[in-house]
């Protein structure tokens, strides 16, 4: 995280006032997972993570990334959030010092396994998950996963954090609700197919200009017998602009965010304030 300093001088005082612009550089790790190869996908994972710039100061993975969509690897691999995967997680954003969104994991709890997007500060402390909410039923989600029944938001260095999951892009409630809590960046884990390229572009869009936030929205390329996943990971800014986007292959993409953009946008055009809670709540 930094922030860069300028000035202004007030002509008619001689004055000058310092102002400062907290930017912060996101990574958007976006690559193909291999089912049935947990161990392989969570090292290739390390290893982007390992080798991202030092300027980094988080890190987002994709929905389900250690074992795709396949059930019988999920019930055999789901653990709890103490388990061998966010341990490991958990040392790859300490040795980086970044926060760290690893992507979605299939979490164990009792006789549920949830589809869980767990939160890494840059000492490797979980600082809190999300388990999703809307489950796609066009893959089955919804009979062999149990859904969230809560959306969090986060405190982080660089503001209010909120997280939704692949599905819950296409609930605009969902986000709303995370950004009237506060949230100014909104991180989406997906894996997200073909055909619905389009649905994908428009929403992620939609999504971060209708709440004034920055979204970072990262998918899963490649192809299995679950489906064929185009990528397409982008962050957004409050105006709706891609900073950065993805085409259909690998890629760790790195964008940057100016929280102080949230605030112009939010000045310039008063939304929140013009909402009509009598009507809609």
């Amino acid at each position: 995280m930094r922030r860069d300093s300028g000035s202004i001088s007030f002509a008619l005082t001689g004055e000058m006032y310092y102002y400062y612009s907290m930017k912060v550089k996101i990574a958007l790790i976006q690559f193909d997972a291999t089912i049935r190869d947990v161990q392989g996908n969570l090292d290739r994972a390390l290893e982007v993570l390992d080798g991202l710039p030092s300027d980094t100061d988080l890190a987002v993975l994709p929905e389900m990334f250690t074992t795709g969509f396949d059930y019988d690897c999920i019930q055999r691999e789901a653990e709890p959030l103490e388990g061998a995967v966010v341990e490991a997680l958990s040392r790859a954003a300490r040795k980086k010092d970044i926060w760290l969104v690893g992507g979605s994991l299939p979490e164990r709890d009792g006789d549920c396994i949830y589809n869980t997007a767990v939160l890494l500060d840059s000492d490797g402390e979980i600082e809190g998950f999300y388990r999703k909410a809307h489950l796609f039923p066009l893959m089955g989600e919804d009979t062999h996963l149990c859904p969230g029944e809560a959306l969090p938001v986060f405190s982080t260095p660089f503001g209010t954090l909120g997280i939704q999951i692949c599905y819950d892009l296409r609930f605009p409630e969902i986000t709303r609700a995370l950004a009237l809590e506060g949230a100014t960046l909104i991180v989406q884990p997906a894996q997200f197919p073909y055909p619905r390229l389009d649905h994908w572009k428009i929403l992620t869009r939609a999504r971060a200009l209708e709440n004034q936030v920055y979204f970072a929205a990262v998918n899963r390329s490649g192809e299995d017998e679950s489906g064929h996943y185009f990528g397409h990971s982008v962050l957004v800014d409050p105006w709706g602009n891609p900073v950065v986007e993805g085409g259909e292959e690998e890629a760790t993409l790195i964008g940057e965010a100016d929280f102080d953009l949230v605030d112009r946008v939010r000045t310039k055009i008063p939304c929140f304030n013009s909402r009509r809670t009598d009507l809609y709540g």
